[in-house]
Parts: C-alpha cells; sequence; structure tokens
C-alpha cells in the first residue's frame, strides 16, 4: 500500500504548480468558482424550494385541496371587499378579509398613504382573469394561490383617471371549514 505525501510535499507542489499558471488563469479559476458558489446559494421559487425540502427531509403533510366553484367566487368577493376597505380607509374592516399578519401588513401601507394622501384613488378593480396556481391543505389550513390579472381605473385631483393592467398572486387561506381570508398579495414581474 502507497503512502499518501505528507502536508509539506501537496503544499509544495501546489505553490509550484499555482507559479506556472498564468494570473488570467488564476482569475478565470476565481471566477469559475464564485460563479459555482452563486449557483449553490441562488433564490429559488416557492415551488423549488418546497419541492426541495419535501424530498431532503422526507414528505410534508401537503395534500392536493379540490376547490368548488363558490371558492372562486369567495376569493373574487375578497378582492372587491378589500379594493373597498382600501378605497374608504376603514383600517378596521381589514381584519374581516385578510389574515392576521396580512392584516397587519395592510394597516401599515394604509397608515403611510394616509399620512401622505395626495388624493389618489381607485376607482374601479375588476378581475379580467384569474386562474388558479396550487391549493392545498397543509396542517390545519387550507391554502390556495391565484394569479390574478387586474384592471383599475385609478386618479388623482391632478390628473385625469389613468387604466392600469397588472398581475398578481394572491394566496388565500382558512381553517378546514372555516371562512376563506387573503394571506398573500405579490407582484408577478
Amino acid at each position: 500500500m502507497q503512502s499518501l505525501p505528507s502536508l509539506h510535499v501537496v503544499e509544495h507542489k501546489l505553490i509550484e504548480w499555482l507559479s506556472r499558471v498564468p494570473p488570467w488563469g488564476l482569475v478565470v479559476a476565481g471566477a469559475v468558482v464564485l460563479a459555482f458558489i452563486a449557483y449553490l446559494f441562488r433564490p429559488r421559487g416557492d415551488r423549488e424550494q418546497k419541492r426541495r425540502s419535501s424530498s431532503v427531509f422526507g414528505e410534508r403533510s401537503r395534500q392536493e385541496l379540490t376547490l368548488e366553484a363558490a371558492d372562486f367566487e369567495v376569493f373574487q368577493g375578497l378582492v372587491e371587499d378589500l379594493n373597498a376597505i382600501w378605497h374608504a380607509h376603514d383600517i378596521g374592516a381589514l381584519s374581516q378579509v385578510a389574515s392576521t399578519d396580512m392584516a397587519a401588513r395592510l394597516t401599515a401601507r394604509l397608515q403611510a398613504q394616509l399620512a401622505h394622501d395626495k388624493g389618489w384613488t381607485v376607482h374601479e378593480l375588476q378581475v379580467l382573469r384569474s386562474d388558479l396556481v396550487e391549493a392545498w391543505h397543509e396542517g390545519a389550513l387550507d391554502h390556495a394561490q391565484m394569479n390574478l390579472r387586474l384592471s383599475t381605473l385609478e386618479s388623482s385631483p391632478e390628473e385625469t383617471p389613468r387604466r392600469f393592467v397588472s398581475r398578481e398572486i394572491w394566496t388565500f387561506e382558512r381553517p378546514r371549514g372555516g371562512n376563506w381570508r387573503i394571506a398573500g398579495v405579490r407582484p408577478v414581474e
């Protein structure tokens, strides 16, 4: 059996090899190492992260949820209710349509908007299209994510009304058998 070289010998050979590599070669090697590290620590989407965690740590307690037509009507109603609450600046009513965390975030945003109010209002909100992204049970909660294409007519006292069209992912949750609430909203880029 052949013995391994000593650490001193390995260090000497590494220094000898590095002295023969041109400087641009070290830059390229460093760039490759940094790119690999960036790849390993890149941000991942929710789905990929959940898929990865379930494959690494075993199956999660997440099960697919089948939605009824009434659920989709409730989602649209919650979007419209939130718009009406926002337009009326009714901070107290936010907890009726949103989860506790989401109501707290919306309250902070609405209070900030009121503090800097320039008279900007949303006159109309229309759901142009809604597509189910996914729906699932996890623990004691049901979750549903919808991809919504929204049209809003917005104006300020100084400007004529303008129509905006946007796409957003809305997340809804409810305790099993309970009422749906808005749990999150994020724009689709």
